[in-house]
């Protein structure tokens, strides 16, 4: 028999809800490191940019936020092996999340019970920051340049539903707001990116 009363065990699985972040910890490289923590407990990883899809990140988070929080993975690929980012809800306020190390990494599963909003938040503004960060990383031999890597990837990444879920606007009938924002320049990117951090911070 357990020693909570009902009440008390809803408060204490509400109450027990662990802190997400997600940050890149050095300039682009092409093969970039990452840390994720949940709580207590840390993963890190490198993420590539040949191999993630950043078009499916978006999907992926913006219909788990269309259909009430179904299970949705993030997987952020280094080299072709990804990392998982699994999120599910299953009581209200709470979203159930699971790291899945990539194929590179002898580490376990990594289980933790964080808050919605701040989930998405840590994630959203955590992956637009690949492109903020200022790097050396120039042209390489096949033309490619890094204000055309971080101007495209921030395009692919940005979403007004992710933005609108975590300020609370919901749409009706009467109403519509666009799915992307375009944006055309790194110096409007970096003034966006500010912005954001100052209105979606929770």
């Amino acid at each position: 028999m357990s020693i909570f009363s009902k009440k008390q065990y809803e408060c204490l699985y509400y109450n027990n809800r662990e802190r997400f972040t997600f940050n890149f910890i050095e300039p682009y490289s092409c093969d970039t490191p990452f840390v994720i923590t949940l709580g207590d407990k840390r993963y890190r990883a490198c993420l590539s940019d040949w191999s993630t899809n950043f078009n499916n990140i978006r999907l992926e988070i913006e219909n788990s936020l269309l259909t009430y929080y179904r299970e949705t993975e993030i997987k952020l690929y280094f080299e072709d092996s990804p990392t998982i980012i699994s999120v599910r809800s299953d009581w209200e306020n709470i979203a159930n999340v699971t790291i899945v190390p990539n194929d590179f990494i002898n580490a376990s599963n990594i289980y933790a019970r964080c808050e919605p909003r701040k989930l998405v938040v840590a994630l959203y503004l955590g992956l637009l920051e690949i492109c903020i960060k200022e790097t050396d990383w120039t042209e390489d031999r096949y033309g490619w340049s890094w204000e055309k890597f971080r101007l495209a990837t921030y395009n692919k990444l940005q979403s007004c539903v992710i933005e609108d879920y975590i300020l609370g606007l919901e749409e009706d009938e009467f109403t519509y707001r666009p799915r992307q924002r375009v944006i055309n320049t790194v110096d409007e990117m970096l003034v966006d990116y500010k912005k954001l951090q100052n209105t979606l911070s929770i």
